[in-house]
């Protein structure tokens, strides 16, 4: 189609490329950016808490050019609602980025609800939260907002997300 540019490879992929073509270790740009090997390998593996200075900095250690823009996308299903439960080949997949540490199966999903949603809340995207009510529903939500390990941040936005729901 004439005028419409392909997308994109998402952005982990482009700086695992660049730092490849630059021949450089996953050390050695954490070196150059100022952060630790494991928190470029997040970067490059489709983790969604990037910050904007972070991404600044690899740009800079690439020579690489960083552009931030916003476009509608296309999906095929998105659940807007709780009744719109996904399916767990879905939900797995949109939250996957988020488990880095463990291979997580469909298996997880049923016995570890509250890990899995502590997770998510501390280090997921809204998107992610709103499947994961869709899928779970407010129940295990409730449990949740009581864990130590769920930091204050997250805990606010649960309360408020909690009390929308009744």
């Amino acid at each position: 189609m004439k005028g419409v540019e392909p997308a994109p490879a998402p952005i982990g992929a482009q700086i695992r490329d660049l730092r490849k073509s630059h021949r450089l270790t996953l050390q050695e740009l954490a070196d150059a950016v100022g952060s630790s090997a494991p928190a470029i390998h997040r970067y490059e593996s489709l983790w969604e808490g990037y910050t904007v200075r972070t991404l600044r900095r690899i740009a800079e250690a690439l020579d690489a050019e960083l552009e931030v823009r916003l476009r509608p996308r296309v999906r095929a299903h998105t659940p807007e609602s709780p009744g719109d439960r996904p399916t767990e080949r879905d939900f797995l997949e949109r939250i996957r980025n988020l488990f880095w540490d463990a291979d997580l199966t469909a298996t997880h999903l049923a016995g570890n609800a509250v890990w899995i949603l502590t997770r998510i809340l501390n280090e997921g995207s809204l998107p992610q939260v709103r499947s994961a009510l869709a899928y779970y529903g407010p129940a295990p939500f409730r449990e949740v907002l009581g864990r130590r390990d769920l930091s204050a941040r997250a805990r606010s936005f649960l309360a408020a997300l909690l009390k929308e729901q009744t």
